[in-house]
């Protein structure tokens, strides 16, 4: 998967907790309804959400806007060796004057993670997220389907995984 895509690098801050309570305190309304659903949480708290996702796995990153605000936080959640979860957050502004940033900054992630012999990195969102969807499309991903009456309410959830074949102990010394 060695495509040479650069990070944002003049964008790209440390993905801390106040970066992620700022972000969660800012979050998009159907990311809100996404975190509930796939939850089980009856109401939402930002600052349990930032705490979730900064404990979510090692690999994280975040992006700035222009004034250096933070506009949007990604990270890979170990599930089993080689298979991680990812989880976004961001906010509106970020996504209408930044998406291109938000863009090359998660597929950079995914690259890296890839060229670094992970199997399948998945995501999953509510179906009802047409736009979320298209764009995991744009990432690479693959749709895998939909798990019916997923979300705590009962809301189907789709599935989206980049994938590819372990490398053999031949292959890792080329």
């Amino acid at each position: 998967m060695t495509t040479n895509i650069r990070p944002p690098a003049d964008r790209m801050i440390t993905c801390s907790l106040t970066v992620l309570v700022y972000l969660c305190e800012r979050m998009r309304e159907d990311e809100v309804m996404q975190y509930l659903a796939l939850t089980g949480r009856s109401e939402y708290d930002p600052h349990r959400a930032a705490a979730e996702f900064y404990g979510a796995g090692e690999i994280k990153w975040a992006v700035c806007d222009k004034d250096f605000r933070p506009i949007c936080a990604g990270g890979y959640e170990p599930l089993t060796p080689g298979v991680y979860q990812s989880w976004m957050v961001g906010t509106q502004k970020g996504w209408d004057e930044d998406w291109q940033v938000i863009h090359r900054a998660t597929r950079y992630g995914i690259q890296q993670l890839m060229d670094h012999g992970v199997r399948r990195l998945q995501t999953n969102g509510l179906s009802s997220r047409t736009a979320a969807l298209a764009w995991y499309e744009k990432l690479g991903m693959k749709f895998e389907g939909t798990m019916k009456h997923f979300g705590q309410k009962g809301e189907d959830v789709a599935m989206y995984a980049i994938t590819q074949k372990p490398k053999t102990a031949d292959e890792e010394t080329l």
